[in-house]
């Protein structure tokens, strides 16, 4: 079976996220589907303005409710910096059922797809990896631009030996 993610994105980020709907699915090997949902803006209480960023814990338990119908996972295109009360800032987040993406730092579309290949990869169960694949952890921007918008060798074995298992995110494999 196949995980439908849901895609929102903040207002201005429409074609942002047309692009990832269209441009990911390859990548997951008819794993995945997205969904474009409506625009959806962050909501006041997410803003931290002690630190200057928007929550992404905040953000993450937002984007759970209401799960849209037909949607296994959500995915949420942010535009603001987000963080939490580790790091001043992040690039991304996923928890089971739910990332959130933030293009903040990211002006190049290419380096959002691959940030966003990476969460929808732990949204797929899997971890980080320390090969050369887009589930490298990266600790800063400039990290995306060595990194391909692929899977390595050992993260796409992972990903085969996963079929008909249960998905973090509620679906099923």
């Amino acid at each position: 079976m196949v995980l439908t993610i849901g895609v929102h994105h903040t207002p201005g980020l429409g074609s942002l996220g047309c692009r990832v709907c269209d441009a990911l699915p390859a990548l997951w090997s008819g794993r995945v589907c997205f969904v474009p949902l409506a625009p959806r803006p962050v909501p006041p209480a997410a803003y931290d303005t002690a630190e200057r960023h928007v929550d992404v814990r905040f953000l993450l338990d937002a984007a759970r409710l209401p799960l849209p119908q037909g949607c296994d996972a959500v995915l949420w295109l942010v535009g603001e910096n987000i963080g939490d009360c580790w790091r001043p800032w992040v690039l991304g987040a996923a928890a089971p059922g739910r990332a959130v993406v933030s293009t903040f730092r990211l002006p190049d579309p290419l380096d959002v797809l691959k940030n966003t290949a990476h969460e929808v990869g732990h949204l797929l169960g899997l971890p980080h990896c320390e090969g050369l694949c887009c589930m490298r952890p990266v600790r800063h921007e400039s990290q995306l631009v060595s990194l391909p918008l692929a899977l390595c060798r050992s993260c796409q074995q992972r990903l085969s030996a996963m079929r008909g298992k249960p998905l973090p995110g509620g679906g099923a494999a």
